[in-house]
């Protein structure tokens, strides 16, 4: 499961109730929800690890969202970055949209053979360009 949220102006978090939620569309406080610390955060879903990325843009909740994925591997403050690595995808909507980056993220640590710690997003017109370091 993936859930993006975003955080308004004040770092109050904004959620959706779909399972994969980025904070553009029909957005309710979640006012109940502790804080989090940080842009992103994992959590158990059933067998599963649930990630979730938090940012007043899409492009920073994208990036947050992959770090929550080296999280799911190990420490990101751990992870020393040597290499940059552009990724780039399309999609006609911002929840296909994350999904299919989070893969190509998910097939560029397999393919490369290296963890990323450090993650810069630009979501334009339904299609980011994104740079990671590992």
């Amino acid at each position: 499961m993936l859930l993006l949220m975003k955080r308004d102006e004040t770092g109050q978090a904004l959620e959706q109730t779909s399972n994969v939620a980025i904070g553009m569309t029909a957005e309710t406080p979640a006012s109940s929800q502790p804080r989090v610390p940080r842009g992103w955060e994992t959590f158990p879903h059933g067998s599963d690890i649930g990630v979730r990325g938090f940012g007043a843009t899409p492009a920073e909740a994208f990036a947050n969202a992959a770090m929550a994925l080296t999280a799911v591997i190990t420490d990101p403050g751990r992870v020393q970055p040597s290499q940059a690595i552009e990724l780039a995808c399309e999609a006609p909507d911002l929840e296909i949209l994350l999904l299919d980056w989070l893969n190509a993220v998910v097939t560029a640590i397999a393919v490369e053979r290296l963890i990323f710690g450090r993650y810069k997003a630009r979501v334009a017109h339904l299609a980011p360009l994104v740079c990671i370091k590992g």
